[in-house]
């Protein structure tokens, strides 16, 4: 059930991502299909609630799209680049057996808030740059 959950989050995400394809304004720009670090890190740092938590319905709707958004994001990110893994590319990092997607989200989320001088980049090199760090290749 929490893979179907995932995969259906990566979907939406990646909807959400190429719907905007096409909306440079200069052919000098560039297209950023995801958030900057700063977004990112807001996504990520949505507080849980807890069972018996009494919230706003609002609160809790943010919560459950800003999670799943964060989720999804990073686990597009790492399916990208187990593909090029999967392609015989060397691997950027190397996740140990047992690493689920919460550890990932919280090991993104803690390299964010350490390198507030980065948030200005696109999340998805911030993500792969938490992840090389946190998990290296030996």
């Amino acid at each position: 059930m929490k893979k179907r959950i995932i995969w259906s989050l990566a979907l939406v995400c990646a909807m959400c991502a190429f719907s905007r394809i096409g909306s440079a304004q200069k052919q000098d720009s560039v297209v950023l299909f995801g958030p900057t670090g700063s977004h990112l890190l807001e996504i990520c740092s949505e507080p849980p609630v807890a069972a018996g938590d009494v919230v706003p319905i609002e609160r809790l709707a943010k919560g459950a799209w800003n999670n799943g958004m964060c989720v999804g994001y990073i686990a597009g990110i790492n399916d990208n680049e187990m593909a090029q893994v999967a392609t015989g590319k060397r691997g950027l990092y190397c996740l140990p057996p047992g690493v689920d997607m919460a550890q990932m989200a919280k090991v993104v989320r803690k390299y964010l808030e350490e390198n507030p001088a980065k948030l200005h980049l696109p999340g998805g090199i911030l993500v792969v740059s938490a992840l090389e760090q946190a998990f290296p290749c030996h």
